[in-house]
C-alpha cells in the first residue's frame, strides 16, 4: 500500500474531475468531499487517506490545511501526489 496523500492532492483530484465534467466546486464542497473520501478509505482499507488530523468545528469537520489554503487564496492550492 502506498503512502498517505496530502489533503490538497485529494482535493485537486476532485477539482480535476469537476473541471472535466464542466463543473465547479466551492471550497466547502472540497472540504466535505475530501473528508468523506478520508472516512470511506478508513472504512474500506483500515488506513487513512491522509495523516493530517480532521478537526470538529461548529459547522462540521475541517481539514485545517485545506481551510487555510482556501481562506488565503479563495481556492485550494495544487500539491503533487506521492508515488504509490
Amino acid at each position: 500500500m502506498g503512502l498517505p496523500y496530502v489533503p490538497s492532492a485529494v482535493a485537486n483530484e476532485f477539482l480535476e474531475r469537476a473541471g472535466k465534467a464542466g463543473r465547479t466546486l466551492t471550497p466547502m464542497q472540497l472540504l466535505k468531499l475530501t473528508y468523506i473520501s478520508h472516512g470511506w478509505n478508513l472504512a474500506v482499507t483500515h488506513s487513512p487517506l491522509f495523516e493530517e488530523p480532521v478537526q470538529a468545528w461548529k459547522y462540521g469537520p475541517v481539514i485545517p490545511s485545506l481551510f487555510t489554503s482556501s481562506r488565503s487564496s479563495g481556492a485550494i492550492r495544487s500539491a503533487s501526489c506521492p508515488s504509490a
